[in-house]
């Protein structure tokens, strides 16, 4: 559930992750359903679950993209900068979800991305 997370930080975590595993990591992700886990997290609110999830996508796509790393969404901007460790290789991440936004996030185009998405 990427909307616990700040997703600089959640791509850079399975990043490392990647790295150190020998390009062994498959994020599987949602965007999640807990009223109190969000509420908890404060990252961001319940109702903005599914942006939050599109957003970290594109975010781990600029992060785990060569150096320099620029992203700007209007929410949150990374000037040019280098981040590393990078992954070993493109994480492929597993979408799950039920309803026919979680359908329609699972059928975009995964190179466009961060590796293959597979549907849920």
């Amino acid at each position: 559930m990427p909307g616990l997370y700040l997703p600089v930080r959640l791509a850079k975590s399975l990043a490392a992750l990647d790295a150190a595993s020998g390009g062994r990591v498959i994020a599987g992700l949602g965007a999640g359903w807990s009223a109190d886990e969000f509420e908890a997290a404060g990252a961001r609110p319940l109702t903005e679950r599914g942006a939050a999830l599109d957003e970290f996508l594109d975010v781990a796509e600029a992060v785990w993209a060569p150096d320099p790393v620029a992203f700007d969404n209007g929410r949150y901007l990374i000037a040019p900068a280098r981040f590393n460790p990078k992954p070993a290789r493109r994480i492929p991440i597993v979408l799950g979800g039920l309803g026919e936004a979680a359908l329609r996030r699972a059928s975009r185009p995964g190179d466009r991305r961060t590796g293959k998405i597979l549907g849920c």
